[in-house]
């Protein structure tokens, strides 16, 4: 990010000050001001930067637009991104006719979210191709890549994150 005009470097990237990561302007006459970054807040990590916790940035950001905040919190709420890819337990399960499968990536990745039969055939695919960091939420409705719906039983859903794979196991009762 370059600062043009009246704007002026409010952050940067690393420690030596060579790439800026925001810029700030303030108009004196009209009081207006405007904090603009090169990143989405939901990407500031603790590892190479100077806050002590992810929201300080929030906080002193809302503190130079003259709000009054003061950070509260506790270390885990601190843990917005996960540590690991996860696949959780669907939800509910059993289900009919549709249930809520969740995972969590540590990094933006291609996945395959799949839902196969208990012989190993596969049924339907809930989502393939780029993910970004976080936690997803998908719904399954019962129904086959055809659209069919599929009978009552067990099946198997995997997640795929290149060359890892979760697999948990989901019961539809009609």
């Amino acid at each position: 990010m370059v600062p043009t005009g009246e704007s002026v470097p409010a952050l940067y990237y690393n420690l030596t000050g060579e790439n800026v990561a925001a810029v700030s302007v303030e108009d004196t006459q009209t009081g207006s001001k405007i904090f603009l970054t090169g990143f989405g807040f939901e990407g500031i990590i603790n590892n190479n930067n100077r806050l002590s916790k992810s929201y300080d940035l929030m906080a002193r950001v809302l503190n130079w637009f003259d709000l009054d905040v003061t950070v509260t919190g506790t270390e885990d709420e601190d843990r917005l991104l996960p540590a690991e890819f996860t696949l959780e337990q669907n939800f509910p399960n059993p289900f009919n006719p549709s249930t809520m499968i969740s995972f969590s990536l540590k990094e933006d990745a291609d996945v395959n979210l799949v839902v196969y039969s208990l012989l190993g055939n596969k049924v339907t695919t809930i989502y393939s191709g780029r993910a970004s960091i976080g936690r997803h939420q998908f719904e399954w409705n019962g129904k086959n890549d055809s659209g069919r719906a599929v009978a009552s039983g067990i099946y198997l859903y995997r997640l795929e994150v290149g060359l890892n794979s979760l697999t948990r196991k989901m019961l539809l009762l009609k």
